[in-house]
């Protein structure tokens, strides 16, 4: 017996690997069939030989209860088979039975493996012939079978929580609260704006809108206007509910002579949730729209800017969209066209341009072009000049005009080894700069107070200088953090030809308006903002939160905002997506990896103890 015991497991394993194996591998037929009965018999076989063995222990007066223990394994493996082929032939009728006999299979064979593997090396370990080898296979046995169900119950319910659609949401959440800039841009209101809340008497959602409403400030304004809070039941006020053009209860509405825009907030708190966390940014943007007569924001096209559609109608890289800087801009009450030769920019820009945006030539510009937007600037206009190295030389042919208003640009690409962003994981990450050095400048101060919280990011981006000009005023706006050098195109640094400095990336340009002669008014000074990356303003980097702060305070202060504040933080719930078969080890590794580890520390103590157990009895 001491010679063939050993191939009763190795029959047992080799018979629970042959079953799946060729119903996964084996094409269908007598091939698949016969490996398939061969499995069976193995399994059988080792169960059989459990019995016999148990028999004979029996009788003998040895420990015949533990042979029965080792045929459970293979009696559990059996029917774990079974019921593998019962799944694989099952089809799905008004209950899922391949389901239903995928899982029962795939708890007997667990719970076969759970008895199994403890059992045979109580068998096969240390004093397996002595008296202690059956309490040390039932202590293993069940613990092995405690395992099991742990494994069984914690991936039942991995698996329940992924198929069903049951969901509860135990997130805390609060409603936004009005920021510095909802108050701002109710403080510039010009005209009486009155603001309805159309909820029922008591409702949870209404009670914690109209608690955000209350903290609004209220009564004349420096600019002449007013807010005006109201609040009805548009079932029992039927009469506000059309002077407001509300369709029913549920939301929140702004209304400005005649003019009115409604904010949707829900009847149902579970629904609303969402909307009451955003409530402010939501609030803060219908404010600005029908508070603000809607300007106009000109965009440069001709010059392989951003703004452009590429050829062939292919997708553009991420690097090369500019839909989120379009989304903001439009929240803050711009209307986007664009600026071509035939525009206007090559003649005279529109008297409409609130804002006259450059993304990133690649060609330089014509000189009636420049000549263009000289003549806007000295009329008071608003430049965004967003720059950046171009083998064409794309800025070049607007040095002229940044230097008049006293600006300058390198377009050597800079790095910086010790501060970046990590996006690539090699060396030309050193050329995604990450800073925080905000000047001393009012488009930027509302960064500057919380600079540790607000890094911005730009790649590859060159560097502005200063240029002796007169009657303007020229602020730093960012500055790249220290020991950011002009790289030659390896990322790396080379003390021997570089040199370490923190030079300025965005610059913002005022100009005093002209002394007024006679009865005629005189026109606003020019301001103009000028930044060494286009890439800051593009979706590949404007989904970073600081980026869209950073742009919205510069079209703030463009559009003559004397200190822009930070928008609103949009507190929207973002759906996290994974990809199964990307992050597969992710589910595995807790069902799996965390009962292994149980078992082999449990294995370790046991072991210990035994050695322990009998030193001192040797003793």
């Amino acid at each position: 017996m001491n010679v063939t015991r050993p191939w009763r497991p190795l029959m047992i394993l080799l018979g629970a690997l042959l079953v799946p194996a060729a119903v996964q591998l084996a094409p269908p037929g007598g091939v698949r069939m016969g490996i398939v009965l061969a499995g069976v018999l193995l399994l059988c076989g080792g169960m059989l030989w459990g019995f016999v063995l148990a028999r004979r222990e029996l009788r003998t007066g040895g420990a015949g209860q533990v042979w029965l223990l080792a045929a459970v394994a293979p009696a559990l493996l059996i029917a774990a088979v079974l019921l593998y082929m019962a799944a694989a032939a099952a089809t799905e009728g008004a209950l899922n039975w391949p389901g239903i006999l995928g899982w029962g299979w795939w708890v007997a064979a667990v719970l076969g493996t759970g008895v199994f593997i403890p059992v045979e090396l109580a068998l096969w370990g240390r004093g397996a012939q002595g008296p202690a080898v059956w309490p040390r296979a039932a202590r293993g046995a069940q613990a092995g079978l405690v395992l099991a169900l742990l494994l069984v119950l914690v991936a039942t319910l991995v698996f329940l929580g992924e198929r069903l659609a049951w969901q509860w949401d135990l997130s805390h959440f609060r409603t936004a609260t009005p920021g510095e800039a909802t108050r701002s841009a109710v403080a510039a209101l010009s005209e009486p704006v009155t603001v309805a809340a159309f909820f029922p008497a008591e409702h949870p959602v209404g009670r914690r809108v109209w608690d955000y409403l209350r903290q609004l400030p209220t009564g004349p304004t420096a600019g002449g206007g007013a807010l005006t809070l109201e609040r009805h039941d548009a079932d029992l006020a039927p009469d506000e509910a059309e002077a407001f053009k509300a369709p029913g209860n549920g939301r929140i509405v702004l209304r400005k002579g005649e003019v009115t825009k409604s904010v949707s907030i829900g009847e149902e708190l579970s629904a609303a949730r969402n909307n009451l966390r955003r409530l402010d940014a939501t609030f803060h943007a219908a404010l600005l729209e029908l508070g603000q007569a809607r300007r106009i924001l000109y965009v440069t096209v001709g010059h392989g800017e951003r703004t452009e559609q590429p050829d062939g109608g292919e997708p553009r890289p991420e690097a090369r969209r500019v839909s989120e800087f379009r989304k903001l801009a439009q929240a803050r009450n711009y209307t986007i066209k664009t600026l071509g030769f035939a525009d206007g920019l090559g003649s005279a820009i529109p008297a409409d341009a609130g804002i006259v945006a450059v993304m990133g030539p690649q060609v330089p510009f014509r000189p009636a072009e420049v000549q263009a937007l000289r003549d806007y600037l000295g009329g008071g206009g608003r430049l965004l000049l967003w720059l950046e190295p171009a083998p064409g030389g794309g800025a070049a042919g607007l040095a002229p005009l940044l230097g008049e208003y006293g600006v300058g640009f390198d377009p050597t690409p800079r790095a910086n080894d010790r501060i970046f962003g990590r996006r690539t994981y090699t060396p030309a990450d050193h050329g995604l700069l990450v800073t925080n050095a905000f000047g001393d400048h009012a488009a930027v101060r509302a960064l500057a107070r919380a600079a540790s919280q607000n890094p911005v990011l730009l790649l590859g981006a060159g560097a502005l200088t200063r240029r002796p000009a007169q009657g303007v005023a020229v602020g730093d706006l960012v500055r790249a953090m220290p020991g950011t050098w002009a790289d030659d195109g390896n990322f790396q640094f080379d003390a021997a030809r570089e040199v370490r400095e923190a030079p300025v990336l965005l610059m913002g340009v005022s100009k005093a308006p002209p002394a007024p002669t006679g009865a005629a008014a005189a026109p606003e000074g020019a301001r103009l903002v000028v930044a060494a990356d286009a890439d800051m303003a593009s979706d590949l980097l404007l989904t970073h939160r600081p980026n869209q702060v950073l742009l919205v305070l510069l079209l703030d202060w463009l559009g003559g905002a004397p200190t822009p504040t930070a928008p609103p933080q949009d507190e929207q719930d973002v759906q996290l997506l994974h990809a199964r078969q990307d992050e597969w080890i992710w589910f595995y590794l807790p069902v799996f990896t965390a009962p292994a580890l149980v078992l082999l520390l449990g294995l370790l103590a046991a072991r210990r103890r035994r050695r322990s157990t009998g030193e001192d009895g040797h003793a």
